[in-house]
């Protein structure tokens, strides 16, 4: 029997993918599981103290794993004192950045690390972000994954999105690899697609200022690219970091390959200036949610006038642990696409369910 598969049908290839992507996430947890003692303690304000692993702090919440009650989130501004022999990466508000074990201070509300250098003294409250400092490439790792699926039985429209991302940090390199796909069929139509693939490099100075460097691939049938291929690189600086939110900001210059879809498509080499941010904002701690968005503008330099535009923004609630609902919206904008057919304007909203590793 031949002819186009129907809907339910269709969307069993990406149901298989994603289920194979979890498989291997969990396969992994398996193999890296740490074997690291529980011995580090948290003294709470109230006196309670607590023994296990401090698995880090972000965005107020002290993740802290235990025997008896597993993973816990601790609001940060109700710990009093933290010890660890193991060592630590401990990131103040104003970029500084120090690496040792962790001591009880005889002060209330004072963190001390222990380096090669000596000991420090910091306030608890210009602490925003703890990381353990681990030996194994793979424990190094963090990130997630998430799938969105859609059927309209009427119109025989379906629709599915998938979204990856990998984030590998040292103390002063950054490395981090995205993955987003939107594919959208009906029957008698020929696919419609959205897919970008993302890789930077990020070198920490001091003082909040970075170095950047980055590459992509995209296609995007809406604005008629058949493929596009970027790189280059610049210069930031982390405008905002609290305990509630991150503001970094960038600038460089990019260049492009673009293939042109259509009969009207034109292929071209571009030189663009790239102006961006991002802006992240912690909103609950139980269930952990936050908030994102990121714009990136690209000013064509060897075309004059024309302009790219691209931002998402991004709603994230965990439902239970390590799970979690994305609520996302894009906009894609090109005031000159490479095909004259072409629409200028892409966007959507993206509603999928993920997983974070």
């Amino acid at each position: 029997m031949s002819g186009t598969p129907n809907g339910p049908a269709r969307m069993l290839p990406a149901v298989l993918s994603a289920m194979a992507v979890l498989s291997f996430v969990q396969l992994l947890d398996v193999c890296t599981v740490s074997a690291r003692p529980k011995t580090d303690v948290v003294t709470l304000k109230n006196g309670d103290q607590l023994t296990g692993e401090v698995k880090g702090l972000q965005y107020a919440r002290l993740q802290f794993k235990t025997d008896t009650m597993e993973t816990v989130y601790i609001k940060w501004e109700e710990v009093e004192q933290v010890a660890s022999e193991f060592s630590f990466q401990v990131e103040l508000a104003s970029g500084v950045r120090f690496f040792g074990t962790l001591a009880a201070s005889d002060e209330p509300g004072m963190l001390s690390v222990v380096g090669t250098n000596g000991t420090v003294g910091l306030n608890l409250d210009q602490v925003v972000r703890i990381r353990p400092i681990k030996q194994q490439f793979w424990k190094r790792i963090d990130g997630s994954f998430s799938l969105g699926l859609s059927f309209t039985k009427a119109s025989d429209v379906l629709r599915y999105n998938l979204s990856a991302d990998a984030t590998y940090e040292e103390r002063k390199n950054i490395v981090n690899g995205s993955l987003n796909s939107i594919i959208t069929t009906q029957k008698g139509e020929e696919d419609k697609k959205n897919n970008t693939v993302n890789l930077s490099y990020i070198r920490l100075l001091e003082r909040k200022w970075f170095l950047t460097a980055l590459a992509s691939a995209q296609q995007n049938d809406e604005l008629g690219i058949n493929f596009r291929l970027l790189g280059g690189g610049g210069g930031g600086r982390l405008l905002v970091q609290t305990n509630r939110m991150r503001l970094p900001v960038l600038s460089g210059l990019v260049v492009n390959r673009e293939w042109g879809g259509g009969a009207t498509g034109q292929d071209s080499y571009n030189l663009e200036a790239l102006f961006g941010l991002t802006w992240s904002v912690f909103i609950y701690h139980y269930p952990k949610t936050d908030l994102n968005f990121s714009l990136y503008t690209y000013p064509n330099l060897s075309d004059p006038g024309r302009v790219r535009l691209d931002f998402e923004s991004r709603f994230r609630r965990e439902i239970i642990k390590d799970f979690f609902v994305d609520l996302s919206f894009y906009l894609n904008y090109d005031n000159r696409p490479p095909s004259a057919s072409a629409a200028t304007t892409d966007y959507g909203f993206v509603t999928s369910i993920g997983y974070s590793f």
